[in-house]
């Protein structure tokens, strides 16, 4: 006869379906970063603007980026924090984008430490409360 789970079991079931969510987004952040790297249409693109925001700890910049394919216009914006200098206004970014679809880019830069970011920490978590969830679910049995 099977046992019903605890709740502590059901709560680490709840947040590793939770946690797997953002995993996948950063596994198909980190997939389209290698797509576009390598089979994306390089270009640059110009930092039209930055925007000062402050935050607890300071303050963080929101710049903002524009290019164009075939006369539309696309473009973007990122946060940047102590890297605020190595990204100026009227600066030349490169990106590479989908050429079935300009609106999706990566700047070649950052997005790909950016993906790993995610999928590094929500792995941690993922896997951490799934093995969790596993052995409490073994002691139903």
């Amino acid at each position: 006869m099977m046992k019903p789970i605890s709740a502590g079991g059901f709560w680490m079931g709840f947040f590793s379906l939770a946690f797997l969510i953002p995993f996948i987004m950063g596994l198909r952040g980190v997939l389209n970063y290698i797509r576009l790297k390598k089979h994306g249409i390089k270009t640059y693109a110009v930092i039209f603007s930055t925007r000062k925001v402050p935050v607890r700890t300071g303050y963080h910049y929101d710049k903002f980026y524009s290019y164009s394919v075939e006369g539309k216009s696309c473009g973007g914006m990122f946060t940047v924090g102590y890297k605020a200098k190595r990204y100026a206004d009227k600066q030349k970014i490169e990106i590479r984008y989908d050429a079935k679809d300009p609106e999706k880019h990566i700047r070649v830069r950052d997005s790909l430490w950016e993906s790993i970011a995610v999928l590094f920490l929500t792995s941690l978590f993922f896997l951490s409360t799934f093995v969790i969830f596993l052995s409490e679910l073994l002691k139903c049995f």
